[in-house]
C-alpha cells in the first residue's frame, strides 16, 4: 500500500528534485576528468602550477571532449548550455584537483554575450567558448580591491577610440590571456565618473608588467600587476 506523497514506490521530492539521467552523466564526465588529472597534482606542486604546454593542452582537449569547457556558455554560440545544478556538478568533481589542473574546464564570463556587440561575439566570445582565446580581468588597483568604486583608472574618449590609463593589481591569468576586461572611470564627457569596462588585446601598445611576484608565475596563481598606461580601445 502506498503512503501519501509516494509515486510509483518512490518519494514525490525525489522524484521531483533528484539529478536526471543528464544531469548524472555530466557528473559522471566531471568525476572521471577529475580522476585523470589527480597523476599531475605532484609535478604541478613541484613546478609552481606548471605542467609541459603538450600535456595542458591535451588537459584542454580532453575537456572540450568530455563536455566540460564552457559549460556556463549559450548552447547557440557554442557553449555546454549547462543549468546551475549541472554546473555545481561540474565545479564539485574538478574541485577536487589544484586549479592547476582544473582550470583545463575553463568558464569564460556568463555574463558577457548578453551585452557583447556582435563584433565582440565574435573577435572574443566564440574564441574563448572554443578554447582558442582566453580572458583576465584586469580591475583591482592597489587602493581598491573589493571597494570597486574607489577605483582611480580612467578611460578618456579620444576621437572614436578610448585611452585608457591606470594600474591593476592581481590580474589572475594574465600571463596566459591574450584579452582583458579593463574596468575604468570615464573622464569627461556626459557619463563623467561612471564605471565602463573595456575589452583589449593582449598584448597591445601601452600596457606593460610592472612587476611578477616569484610566487606567482603559474597560469593560475594570483598576485600579477599590471600597468596600463595608455592602450587605445575602440568605443
Amino acid at each position: 500500500m502506498k503512503r501519501d506523497g509516494e509515486v510509483g514506490g518512490a518519494p514525490a521530492a525525489s522524484r521531483k528534485y533528484g539529478l536526471s539521467n543528464e544531469d548524472l552523466r555530466i557528473q559522471a564526465n566531471a568525476r572521471t576528468f577529475a580522476d585523470e588529472l589527480i597523476p599531475f597534482e605532484v609535478e604541478a606542486e613541484l613546478n609552481d602550477g606548471e605542467l609541459p604546454k603538450e600535456v595542458t593542452a591535451a588537459h584542454a582537449e580532453r575537456a572540450r571532449e568530455l563536455g566540460l569547457t564552457a559549460a556556463n556558455m549559450p548552447r547557440e554560440l557554442g557553449g555546454g548550455g549547462c543549468s546551475s545544478l549541472q554546473q555545481v556538478l561540474i565545479q564539485e568533481q574538478v574541485g577536487r584537483v589544484t586549479n592547476a589542473l582544473a582550470w583545463a574546464c575553463s568558464t569564460p564570463p556568463s555574463w558577457l554575450p548578453a551585452v557583447a556587440t556582435p563584433y565582440q561575439i565574435e573577435r572574443f566570445v566564440r574564441p574563448a567558448i572554443r578554447g582558442e582565446r582566453e580572458e583576465c580581468y584586469a580591475i583591482t588597483e592597489e587602493g581598491a580591491g573589493s571597494d570597486v568604486d574607489a577605483i582611480e583608472a580612467t578611460a578618456r574618449r579620444d576621437g572614436g577610440d578610448y585611452l585608457l590609463n591606470g594600474e591593476k593589481w592581481h590580474v589572475t591569468s594574465y600571463n596566459s590571456a591574450d584579452f582583458a576586461f579593463f574596468q575604468g572611470k570615464l573622464a569627461g564627457g556626459a557619463h563623467h565618473g561612471e564605471h565602463a569596462m573595456f575589452l583589449v588585446d593582449l598584448p597591445s601598445p601601452g600596457v606593460r608588467v610592472v612587476r611578477t611576484p616569484a610566487y606567482s608565475r603559474s597560469p593560475t596563481s594570483g598576485c600579477r600587476p599590471r600597468t596600463w598606461s595608455g592602450p587605445r580601445a575602440t568605443g
